[in-house]
């Protein structure tokens, strides 16, 4: 005589399945935070890379405009630097910020001979605007006052910073006037986003001034 047994399925228990849920819910979590993470990385690497490069072009028209500067002594008109700062008051017990403003007096060389074809006045100025501040950079016939509307050369971004200093005969100074021009031109620029305000770049660069 056969006799068969039958094997009863055991199903999981309450208790199992709340445990296998709170540590799938403990996992997700986990896995939520790394990604929210890696997320929060991505984006900062990718604003200090835009302040790197958006920095880098400001220096590159610095650069420009300094291999074409004029003396006084042919242009009339001398190099400016102007010691400027200014306070965000919206800040508490804030911090004056480097704001300087230079004007270069410059000219166009045509590419196909080298006969001076027009000059210009080019600025640099931060202005202030709703607690942004921004670095421009305009131009105007040499000589006059009125410079076209100015090019936001940092854009989307905080100057926090725009320090400017001249070598001369007593080292470098924080303004310059003299019909003389400078030996070497030092900037200094500090840039931050807007929402991230922690999120900050320092750069500086010196340009030697060859005399035209």
């Amino acid at each position: 005589m056969n006799t068969s047994h039958m094997t009863k399925k055991r199903g999981f228990s309450l208790m199992e399945l709340l445990v296998v849920i709170a540590i799938m819910g403990v996992v997700t979590t986990l896995g939520m935070k790394a990604l929210s993470l890696m997320m929060s990385e991505w984006r900062e690497a990718k604003i200090m890379t835009d302040l790197e490069r958006q920095t880098l072009t400001v220096f590159e028209s610095l650069e420009d405009d300094f291999s074409e500067i004029l003396s006084a002594q042919l242009s009339g008109i001398s190099l400016l630097g102007e010691d400027k700062e200014w306070v965000d008051e919206s800040r508490f017990k804030a911090a004056p910020d480097k704001s300087d403003r230079i004007v270069i007096p410059v000219q166009n060389l045509p590419k196909k001979d080298k006969k001076l074809d027009k000059a210009w006045s080019v600025q640099y100025e931060v202005q202030h605007n709703e607690g942004v501040s921004s670095l421009y950079r305009s131009t105007a016939e040499l000589g006059s006052d009125k410079f076209n509307s100015p090019q936001d050369i940092i854009t989307g971004y905080n100057t926090i910073a725009f320090d400017v200093q001249y070598s001369g005969a007593d080292g470098w100074v924080d303004e310059w006037s003299s019909t003389e021009l400078p030996s070497a031109v030092r900037v200094a620029i500090v840039v931050s986003d807007k929402d991230h305000p922690y999120l900050q770049l320092s750069r500086k660069a010196v340009y030697t001034i060859a005399v035209q």
